[in-house]
């Protein structure tokens, strides 16, 4: 990540992915895509756990 400071005020300041952040988005976009798509049965999977441990 690069950070970029402006001296005015108020003050302003960006943030940029570097070429290797960029390349973890794809990475992480796969696992996104998969929780998404899961979503419902994830949340079935945490109610069921829920409900065993409040036995």
């Amino acid at each position: 990540m690069t950070r970029t400071v402006y001296p005015v005020v108020p003050p302003k300041v960006e943030y940029r992915l570097t070429d290797l952040g960029l390349g973890l988005i794809k990475a992480f976009c796969g696992v996104w895509q998969w929780a998404e798509a899961n979503f419902i049965a994830i949340e079935q999977a945490r109610k069921d756990y829920a409900e065993k441990q409040n036995q």
